[in-house]
């Protein structure tokens, strides 16, 4: 289904991804893991077409993003940024508006409303309650809240590949567990980055342990 062949990325005169490759099949987990630094989080952007790389080729079903259009690869493939994103308006109010984005413009009224109920059965399910999402402004939710809310988003939306980096980093442990649980009931395929040695044999799925491109020391990147 994903297929990356040959990635190579560069920061600076360090490189950070030398002949990367890897591919996913449907409904399959994979995790990325390795030492900070390694390149993982800097792949999933280069697969989710946010950073550039200088050369290799990335496809899904067999077209890179050139041929597919960039609205319609994200369509199909949501990245999770590890790092808190502020939004204006409530969790809601973005969910809505996400499916009114162009790259999702096919989706009718009633699947909608359908995808609307998934969102908040999806974010009861990780133990967040139904005011936080419909009335709480995102600045509002402490930052376990707000992972929690952009990852059920994302579910909801139900992408083919979700792109994560460290989904549950900002979570206590009972939340991790949920966050866990419900990505898996999702079905969705995904590459996830973890630092937690427990979470792949907790969730199952394929381990991709990477190591540093030949020659060149980790960069840790700021």
């Amino acid at each position: 289904m994903l297929r990356v062949s040959c990635l190579t990325k560069s920061y600076n005169t360090s490189t950070i991804l030398n002949s990367f490759s890897l591919h996913l099949n449907p409904k399959e987990i994979l995790f990325l893991v390795g030492p900070s630094g390694i390149g993982k989080s800097s792949a999933l952007r280069c697969i989710a077409n946010l950073d550039r790389y200088e050369s290799g080729e990335i496809t899904f079903y067999d077209k890179t993003p050139q041929q597919l259009g960039f609205c319609e690869w994200r369509r199909h493939i949501t990245y999770v940024p590890q790092h808190r994103v502020s939004f204006k308006g409530t969790p809601m109010e973005l969910f809505k508006r996400s499916l009114g984005l162009r790259s999702r413009r096919n989706v009718s009224k009633s699947t909608e409303t359908q995808r609307l109920g998934e969102y908040l059965t999806i974010c009861k399910s990780m133990g967040l309650n139904q005011d936080s999402i419909q009335s709480q402004q995102w600045v509002e939710l402490s930052g376990g809240q707000a992972q929690r809310a952009i990852i059920a988003l994302c579910i909801a939306i139900r992408p083919d590949v979700l792109l994560l980096d460290e989904p549950s980093s900002s979570c206590d442990q009972s939340s991790t567990l949920l966050v866990e649980q419900a990505i898996k009931d999702s079905g969705i395929a995904a590459i996830w980055v973890s630092h937690d040695p427990t979470q792949p044999h907790r969730v199952g799925g394929r381990i991709m342990n990477m190591s540093p491109p030949k020659g060149s020391p980790p960069v840790r990147l700021h």
